[in-house]
């Protein structure tokens, strides 16, 4: 199985981390708990900006809502150019 990344670039300094997911797993929660130390970390050090991660889990639609909770204005990156 593949998949497809499409890196985005936010409009404001936060670098979030943004997955949708078909179903959740143990597994997954447990990579989401390391993801949730890491980002931490990053934001502690103060040296990479401020980080943020979210997930959707089930309806792609919910995407929308979580970018806009984060404040992120993200735009497709072909448009980054």
């Amino acid at each position: 199985m593949t998949h497809a990344s499409d890196p985005a670039k936010a409009n404001t300094p936060l670098t979030a981390l943004l997955e949708i997911k078909g179903e959740d797993s143990p597994q997954d929660q447990a990579k989401r708990a390391a993801l949730a130390q890491w980002v931490q970390a990053v934001n502690e050090h103060g040296g990479f900006g401020t980080w943020a991660w979210d997930v959707v889990v089930g309806e792609a639609a919910g995407l929308r809502d979580v970018i806009d909770a984060h404040g992120a204005g993200v735009r497709p990156a072909a448009a980054q150019a």
